[in-house]
């Protein structure tokens, strides 16, 4: 192993709860979803009134670029359960509140939610390290030294989602590794 990188791996609640929220309000795109992940979460809200709607995916999508700032800024202090500091909307803050018990019961699960999802953590490095000497071959020297953090969600992103140059998120469906196009790409940017 070269000590001059690193990729880390982390499976976020905020951003996983965030994801959550979404597919329990109907305002991600299905498509997104597996055919094995389209009854998840369970209860689903559905609102009727369009105007309303519009609003909720408004906040839900600042919110979602608060908890990708926040993740990306170190410093930023871990958020309270169940992270909706920031929310302007009373309604969308409320409805998260009541979607809080679901999720938690889910990321909690003894052989599910976050406790299935580390295996994705490590799964996939040794595929990673031959990209990267594939391209240490390539270009005829060592890889430039990064450091890349990689934040995982269940579900609800169908590309990676590049905050900046050392931060990205995916969903681990289909695994991280498999996304041999996109390491690639990323290795060759940063080396």
């Amino acid at each position: 192993m070269n000590d001059s990188w690193q990729i880390s791996m982390d499976i976020p609640e905020t951003l996983n709860f965030a994801i959550f929220v979404g597919y329990a309000l109907g305002i991600l795109p299905e498509k997104v979803l597996k055919d094995n992940d389209k009854a998840w979460p369970e209860k689903k809200f559905t609102i009727k009134d369009s105007y309303q709607l519009e609003e909720i995916r408004v906040s839900w999508g600042k919110w979602w670029t608060l908890l990708l700032q926040a993740r990306q800024d170190r410093s930023t202090p871990r958020l309270k359960r169940p992270h909706t500091e920031g929310i302007t909307s009373d309604k969308f803050k409320q409805l998260c509140e009541e979607i809080w018990p679901d999720f938690y019961k889910w990321w909690n699960m003894p052989a599910g939610g976050h406790i299935a999802m580390m295996s994705y953590t490590t799964m996939g490095r040794k595929e990673i390290r031959t990209l990267i000497r594939e391209f240490e071959e390539q270009v005829k020297r060592p890889v430039q030294p990064f450091s890349l953090k990689i934040d995982l969600v269940y579900a609800g992103l169908e590309d990676v989602v590049e905050v900046s140059s050392n931060y990205a998120v995916m969903s681990i469906n289909p695994p991280p590794y498999y996304n041999t196009g996109w390491w690639s790409k990323k290795i060759s940017e940063i080396g």
